[in-house]
């Protein structure tokens, strides 16, 4: 992706339990990256997301962690999310050439 460019990602779910999933917590592993959890709790059947917003002023690769905290058997799940923020490429301006014109030199 590129630098400055939209660094949003969004992991899809679906509660196959018997119970109302709460997600209690998202804690990213940096403060480059921002999750955003669903606040409603998603019934038996629904589906729901966790949004994620990487910061990409950073030039580089990137490799971060998301930790998802619930009331699942299985209490907390890792997101990952990678990747790459490209420079923006450099715009250039043509130039015209200019005719300044004849200018007389005295003698």
């Amino acid at each position: 992706m590129q630098q400055n460019g939209d660094g949003k990602f969004s992991f899809k779910f679906e509660n196959t339990g018997k119970e109302p999933l709460i997600i209690q917590n998202v804690r990213s592993s940096c403060g480059c990256t921002i999750a955003k959890r669903p606040t409603a709790p998603i019934l038996p059947g629904e589906s729901s997301e966790i949004n994620v917003k990487y910061d990409t002023r950073r030039i580089g690769r990137f490799h971060k962690n998301i930790t998802v905290t619930s009331n699942a058997d299985n209490k907390s799940v890792v997101l990952h999310i990678k990747g790459e923020v490209v420079a923006k490429p450099k715009e250039e301006v043509p130039v015209k050439k200019v005719n300044k014109g004849f200018t007389p030199v005295a003698g």
